[in-house]
């Protein structure tokens, strides 16, 4: 699943709770067929029941967080971790009414998302500690303030009887340990770390007005915990050039093109370009890149091939990659491409690199 910058599981939870109030507002008997009874559990109706709720008041107090909460947790994390925090949290808070309630004779049937949402809750609250996120028109909260008022709402519903059941702080109960289950996935998932990280970023962005001294600082700082951080590594590598330590910044380049993301490939191998340092990169792995990037990005591609064709004549790369430079640029620059395959064919004619450029009838 292909999130981009719209919260999908976030959207197909609000709407799976929408679609259960209309599906009971339709038929007012099935938060009873598919709620939960302490009396007689069922595994299936633990997990629809997380999707019922009494009325328009529950629904929409519960919607009103998921929504605030739910696509900090889902950009920050992977989707499916989410999901898992979601459906584990509301499941645990399912389990906790059905202990607290054991051995009565009759109670109500539990409904609602509040434990799956205080999951969530929870799990922001430790991944963006200070953060504010909208809840109304010109009102933002911090999430952990959020955090804070979801438990005092939670208090004062046991305290007053309000909440899913008539036993007052069996919800509450319920509820606790949707949130209890959220801080705990929340170190599963390692969210203190993904914290830090974000903060890195934030001190990353707050030092680009300083100057590139206190970015190589701050980037440095990131990667000394993330050493894979992709941001991190291409601003050490931009505050490193821009400070002209270009020794350094050449080797932190190579590092950065060791463990880079495909995106992040290309603008290592440019910036090597820039700085007429393409010839650091081994010539075996250039001829990799090369070949690997000549259908997706042609002109980084031609900027590695440039660079094996210019190397000595004795260079055992030196004919494929003419016969590869040739080949790339013959629509793009067929003047290019003709000098390059005539060099191939009188310095090389005996290697199968020309053989390949003579059976393909590229002769200049």
């Amino acid at each position: 699943m292909k999130r981009g910058n719209v919260p999908w599981v976030a959207l197909v939870l609000i709407g799976l709770n929408l679609l259960g109030a209309l599906g009971a507002l339709l038929n007012p008997t099935l938060n009873d067929r598919l709620g939960f009874w302490v009396t007689r559990p069922n595994p299936f109706h633990a997990l629809t029941s997380i999707f019922l709720h009494a009325n328009v008041l529950h629904l929409l107090g519960n919607l009103v967080f998921l929504a605030a909460v739910g696509p900090l947790v889902e950009f920050a994390s992977k989707w499916w971790r989410f999901l898992i925090v979601y459906l584990t949290s509301g499941i645990a808070g399912v389990i906790a009414h059905a202990v607290i309630l054991r051995g009565m004779e009759w109670t109500p049937p539990l409904i609602g998302a509040s434990g799956a949402v205080a999951g969530c809750v929870a799990y922001a609250s430790v991944l963006y500690v200070g953060y504010r996120v909208p809840v109304a028109p010109r009102l933002a909260v911090p999430v952990s303030g959020m955090a804070l008022i979801w438990l005092a709402l939670q208090g004062i519903g046991a305290v007053v009887r309000i909440g899913e059941t008539e036993q007052g702080g069996a919800a509450f109960w319920a509820h606790i340990a949707g949130f209890l289950s959220g801080v705990v996935f929340a170190f599963v998932f390692r969210a203190p770390r993904t914290a830090r990280l974000r903060i890195g970023h934030e001190t990353l962005d707050a030092m680009n007005s300083r100057g590139p001294g206190a970015v190589l600082a701050a980037a440095e700082a990131v990667l000394r915990e993330h050493p894979t951080d992709q941001r991190a590594h291409r601003q050490r590598c931009e505050a490193l050039r821009d400070l002209h330590e270009d020794e350094e910044a050449v080797t932190a380049l190579l590092e950065w093109l060791q463990q880079s993301s495909d995106q992040d490939k290309v603008a290592a191998i440019r910036m090597l370009s820039e700085m007429h340092a393409l010839d650091q990169i081994p010539a075996m792995r250039r001829a990799q890149l090369a070949d690997w990037l000549k259908e997706d990005d042609p002109d980084a591609a031609r900027l590695l091939l440039e660079s094996l064709a210019s190397a000595s004549d004795d260079d055992p790369y030196r004919p494929d990659a003419l016969l590869a430079l040739s080949e790339l640029t013959v629509e793009s620059d067929p003047e290019r491409s003709a000098a390059v395959r005539e060099e191939l064919l009188l310095k090389y004619a005996l290697h199968g690199a020309a053989q390949v450029a003579r059976q393909k009838g590229l002769t200049p």
